[in-house]
């Protein structure tokens, strides 16, 4: 008694740590259930989720132990899991959901609320089956199933036992909603933003601000999943007072919305950005014709002014009104230098002078290409989309043994990159003296530029290290970043997802970020990277992705750095079919050969 006791206790910690080191539900599912059903006395069970409150079916997540069930819904297979029509479950189900209490029957061939589930349960092999509801916020997300064969069965303990292990599992549900919900917000930004700075770039190229408008009116339709939009540049007359200079318009349903009547409402608004879901309620005082929603941003500075409204999405939330703020304040900075600009600044003289900023970017990297202790080299590999990108790298060395490194992306290209990536190697080089931990650095960085990426409304994934070439070890913080890719050998490729990715730089405030310890001497090379290498396209629509940078890896590791750059510069040529790309990083640090 006292060893199994014992073991339930180190499997708990063992599942404990399994969810807090995790941030996607899915992926450790099996494992914690595989875990559970080592100390408990039924050795079948499974997960069943709910989706967006949506109680009217029931996807069967987790399933490895058994073997009848899964079969009988293999058509019905979605993300999500097998999806079940909730009143196809036992009554008694249907009741431990409603009331989120735990319920045990332990016959269902004898008990009449079992009544619906007596073949399947005769094809599984169960006799028994204990229902554990998953609740979270008070909501019930989904349940945990327990079977019983004969001569099973479950005791306190084990209800006890389990009932741990559920609450577990609904932290990491939650985690991952709220984690998925973070990457789903991070990536709209990072694409829509990508696609405004491309579009910015031709602003300055062709100086054709109404085509610039056309495609941000499109772009932001998309980002607030809205039908409508409306983008307004006004400009101070001799009066001093505000005229339209540009309206642009985009409909993707070719109905006409008066969205003068909304601007004029909404320059009443002290607010700066805002939102307004109408529902059902019909208010000819405030609701206007044709919209059953909107949502709008505004800023001004000296003689220019912009205002940015989208109307009839679903509805508008929190962060359609943040994610709205920040594209509006790249379109702003850049419409604004656009608009106060001499003619000959906008284009020939500002473009001189990116590319000087471009060639002093590449020489301070070029420096951080290092030979180090050992039989270890540290190089990199960057080429930018635009004149100057938003992908950076730097190094310090402290002495002769220990380097620190920066792997960085900036959310969007140009200018606005450009300023916030001169801002974190300045802060990274000061901080680089002050700790020797990486998550300090980062969390320190974060706390201290939040307000300028708050105001430039961007943020940046970023990866800071600590190599020791004295202990062989190397030390890694992330904040929102992708891990690296270690080769172990000819073979294998080592899977560092583990840890947390944490919050990317400048989305909060205060944020902590943990260090992560890996053995370099163990491995041939550990590479970093930024997302225009996974995201690259080929003709056909298709992206580059993580299995093909894996396979180019595992083939090249081995050849000096300048070969290894020759042929990834190749790979992506010959994968995409054009010369540019978006903005590709990779920093290496691999054993001599």
């Amino acid at each position: 008694m006292v060893k199994d006791q014992m073991n339930k206790i180190k499997n708990l910690v063992q599942i404990s740590t399994i969810v807090t080191e995790s941030t996607d539900f899915y992926e450790i599912k099996d494992k914690i259930v595989d875990k559970m059903l080592e100390v408990v006395h039924p050795k079948k069970a499974c997960v069943n989720l709910f989706h967006c409150s949506d109680l009217s079916e029931a996807y069967l997540v987790c399933s490895e132990t058994l073997q009848y069930i899964p079969k009988q819904f293999t058509s019905d297979k979605t993300k999500f899991g097998y999806k079940i029509d909730f009143d196809n479950y036992p009554d008694y189900i249907k009741d431990s959901v409603r009331t989120r209490r735990i319920i045990y029957i332990p016959d269902v061939f004898s008990d009449p609320k079992a009544i619906k589930e007596r073949v399947i349960a005769r094809f599984e092999g169960y006799v028994g089956r204990i229902v554990f509801p998953m609740v979270i916020s008070g909501n019930v997300v989904g349940f945990l199933t327990c079977f019983l064969k004969d001569g099973e069965y479950v005791d306190e303990d084990d209800i006890d036992y389990i009932k741990q292990v559920v609450t577990l599992m609904s932290l990491s549900i939650e985690i991952t909603k709220k984690n998925g919900v973070t990457r789903e917000i991070i990536s709209k930004l990072r694409k829509t933003l990508g696609t405004v700075s491309e579009a910015i770039i031709k602003l300055y190229e062709n100086k054709d601000m109404q085509n610039f408008l056309d495609l941000s009116c499109e772009n932001v339709c998309r980002l607030t999943d809205s039908l409508q939009s409306c983008i307004v540049v006004y400009e101070k007359n001799d009066e001093g007072q505000y005229e339209e200079k540009y309206i642009n318009m985009y409909d993707e349903i070719g109905n006409t919305v008066d969205f003068h009547a909304i601007l004029d409402e909404i320059y009443q608004k002290d607010d700066k950005h805002g939102f307004q879901n109408y529902g059902e309620k019909y208010d000819r005082v405030t609701k206007h014709d044709g919209v059953n929603s909107y949502i709008f941003s505004k800023a001004s500075r000296n003689d220019v002014s912009i205002a940015m409204v989208c109307v009839n999405a679903h509805s508008y939330s929190t962060d359609d009104d943040r994610i709205l703020d920040i594209f509006k304040n790249q379109l702003f900075l850049a419409l604004y230098q656009f608009e106060t600009l001499e003619e000959n600044i906008k284009h020939e003289v500002l473009k001189k002078e990116l590319s000087m900023i471009r060639e002093q970017q590449k020489l301070i990297m070029n420096r951080s290409n290092a030979v180090l202790q050992g039989d270890r080299e540290l190089f990199y590999y960057h080429e930018p989309s635009s004149i100057v990108g938003g992908d950076v790298y730097l190094a310090e060395t402290q002495n002769r043994n220990v380097i620190k490194f920066m792997v960085a992306d900036v959310m969007g290209h140009g200018i606005v990159a450009n300023y916030i990536v001169a801002l974190m190697k300045g802060a990274f080089k000061v901080l680089c003296k002050q700790t020797s931990s990486p998550g300090k650095i980062l969390r320190s960085m974060n706390s201290n530029l939040y307000e300028e990426f708050d105001k430039m409304g961007v943020f940046a994934t970023c990866i800071i290290g600590t190599l020791n070439m004295e202990k062989n070890s190397l030390i890694i913080a992330n904040a929102g970043h992708y891990f690296p890719i270690i080769v172990k050998n000819a073979n294998t490729i080592i899977d560092f997802s583990r840890g947390n990715r944490g919050i990317p730089i400048g989305v909060l405030e205060n944020t902590n970020y943990e260090n992560n310890l890996l053995h370099v001497s163990d491995y041939q090379m550990i590479t970093f990277f930024t997302d225009g290498i996974l995201e690259t396209v080929n003709l056909e629509g298709e992206e580059y992705g993580p299995h093909r940078f894996e396979k180019f890896l595992l083939k090249n590791y081995t050849n000096p750095p300048r070969e290894f750059i020759k042929n990834f510069k190749k790979e992506m040529q010959k994968f995409s079919g054009k010369e540019k790309n978006d903005d590709i990083l990779l920093v290496s640090i691999k054993k001599r050969t």
